[in-house]
């Protein structure tokens, strides 16, 4: 598992939701030794409370990850921020995607 931005890397959008997928959820918050397993986890399963149901931990340990990972620093992590980022696997990605698009580190697929 890489958790360092590589300073030379661009990344497509699948590329970024497959990182969020395998890499943050399954391996970094360790759900696949609660026998969530990749398949199980699509573009709208939700993140918090239904879903994955992560708790507020959960979510602050993925944004430091997002931020180490993506070199995107949030801009405040509060309870809103967090329901409206971390609603569901895509909307995590669109916010990391938005950030990198207006970085230049985001290429076309």
């Amino acid at each position: 598992m890489t958790t360092t931005k590589t300073k030379t890397k661009t990344w497509t959008r699948d590329e970024v939701s497959q990182f969020v997928k395998q890499d943050l959820l399954l391996d970094r918050l360790q759900l696949g030794s609660s026998g969530v397993r990749l398949q199980d986890i699509k573009d709208d399963t939700q993140l918090l409370d239904e879903g994955l149901a992560l708790d507020s931990v959960d979510a602050l340990d993925l944004f430091v990850s997002v931020e180490k990972t993506f070199g995107i620093k949030a801009p405040d992590t509060d309870r809103e921020f967090l329901e409206k980022t971390c609603k569901d696997v895509q909307s995590l990605v669109a916010f990391i995607v938005d950030n990198m698009r207006a970085s230049g580190e985001l290429r076309a697929a």
